[in-house]
């Protein structure tokens, strides 16, 4: 396959397939087979930690990990060469050069340039969630869960299950930010509160952590992230992928004990009955317990803007909805 790449006039040359994320059906709402990543059983007081083979995505299991070319890497270093997609036809991505407002050659409408940051954008759950779904797809499993390339997406697949409960819980809308310029927190998670009759931004800043195979201990966990410096506004979300069974209450316990910089601490995960259904547990500063099934929480998000960017308009801040964004893979 090729695609074009053209100054003005149009010449056409190869260029290798970038899959983009944006423009996908809406996911299925089937999740049963997705293998687990954190497994709670149906008592209260006990917690299994699951299968770390496959622990991102949604929908099926992710196919065979194909081969990894360098090829795929979105370039960059070229600063009169652009990536653009049609978000009407679905033509495959266009690399132009020369040509700031493109049209597509097939149904002669207005291209979608490519974002090539993060910087200041704010991604619905549903969205951050999809976009993991893609790289995995396109990389395959292993790949999507190891590579540090992908570091950031993983941590905001993560943040995105969890700003989902904080919807089940407060019944509001909540969108993703991952951070780019300063080494902490990983990630943002933002509301946007009109009550007062103008614009007001809530954030939760969040460090996020992989409980990992090798490490024996959740405790161990917590401790080694409590011995670093903190804001106390920051909050940290632990995503399980050991294997292990723990009692969240001895957990509690044992973080009480600790000098804790965070302001909360959660831990994430899917039911052991039902992995279409994901759990998460606050382990400080004392216990909430929040369930709702991942499907549905999908659905219900349709509606949600799926990119928001706060601008400074004088005082105040105004938020514009980008509409569609082509944000290609890393």
């Amino acid at each position: 396959m090729s695609a074009r790449r053209h100054f003005r006039p149009r010449v056409t040359l190869p260029l290798p397939a970038l899959r983009p994320f944006l423009f996908l059906p809406k996911c299925s709402a089937d999740l049963s087979s997705q293998p687990s990543w954190v497994l709670f059983s149906g008592e209260r007081n006990t917690l299994k930690t699951g299968d770390a083979s496959q622990v991102f995505g949604i929908g099926q299991p992710a196919p065979p990990d194909p081969p990894v070319s360098a090829h795929l890497q979105l370039n960059t270093g070229y600063s009169g060469c652009m990536q653009y997609i049609c978000a009407h036809c679905g033509r495959r991505p266009e690399e132009i050069i020369g040509d700031d407002s493109p049209r597509c050659l097939r149904c002669a409408k207005p291209m979608v340039r490519a974002t090539l940051s993060y910087k200041g954008l704010w991604m619905s759950p549903s969205f951050v969630i999809q976009r993991m779904q893609k790289i995995i797809e396109t990389y395959g499993i292993r790949e999507a869960q190891s590579s540090r390339r992908f570091k950031r997406e993983r941590e905001a697949w993560t943040t995105a299950g969890w700003a989902f409960g904080l919807t089940q819980m407060h019944e509001r809308e909540y969108w993703v930010e991952i951070e780019t310029e300063d080494n902490t927190p990983d990630t943002k998670v933002h509301r946007l509160d009109q009550s007062a009759g103008h614009n007001k931004i809530e954030t939760y800043n969040i460090e996020v952590v992989d409980w990992e195979v090798h490490v024996d201990d959740l405790i161990q966990v917590v401790h080694q992230k409590c011995a670093r410096a903190y804001p106390d506004y920051f909050g940290l979300l632990i995503l399980g992928r050991s294997g292990k069974v723990i009692d969240p209450n001895t957990v509690i316990e044992a973080i009480r004990g600790m000098r804790v910089p965070f302001a909360e601490i959660w831990i994430v995960g899917r039911a052991l009955e039902d992995r279409n259904r994901m759990q998460m547990v606050r382990l400080f500063p004392d216990r909430a317990d929040v369930a709702f099934d991942l499907s549905s929480a999908l659905k219900a998000s349709e509606k949600q803007k799926e990119f928001m960017r706060p601008e400074k308009r004088g005082t105040s801040t105004d938020f514009r909805s980008l509409g569609d964004v082509y944000l290609p893979i890393p």
